[in-house]
């Protein structure tokens, strides 16, 4: 299984594995990635999907700690977005707030999300872009 090695707000890093489902949804294919500690198998983990928007973008669609401190902090999604765009060699953008902007009915961006770019913006390994509303993960921070 893939792992990921995550630095949490504490500056631990921890070692995390994740699986990745397949589906497609409204005719367009979703990955959703499933993330738990390595060696532990919690039952309910870490999830994010991301929606094909075409063949150069995914877009996020769900990111999810199901209530579970054990992911809170951990910087899981910071670490899986580029991991993300790697496995896939495609683009990684956040959703939008703007109706006018969004791809996906199912699309939304809430401040704990902006936290996550932010959090990438501030380590050049993403960009917001004000006029679309979204974010845009840089594959190698540059």
């Amino acid at each position: 299984m893939p792992t990921v090695i995550c630095t949490g707000h504490d500056n631990v890093q921890r070692s995390y594995e994740f699986e990745i489902e397949e589906s497609v949804l409204n005719g367009k294919n979703v990955w959703t990635y499933y993330v738990s500690p390595t060696g532990e198998n919690p039952p309910d983990k870490y999830q994010i999907s991301v929606t094909e928007i075409d063949e150069n973008f995914v877009k996020i669609t769900m990111m999810t700690r199901n209530n579970q401190e054990l992911y809170r902090g951990k910087r899981i999604t910071q670490s899986m977005i580029p991991v993300i765009g790697r496995i896939l060699g495609k683009n990684v953008i956040s959703s939008s707030r703007d109706k006018l902007f969004k791809l996906l009915p199912e699309e939304d961006r809430n401040p704990t999300a902006d936290a996550v770019w932010n959090d990438l913006v501030e380590k050049n390994l993403a960009i917001y872009i004000s006029c679309y509303d979204f974010y845009l993960n840089l594959p190698n921070g540059d």
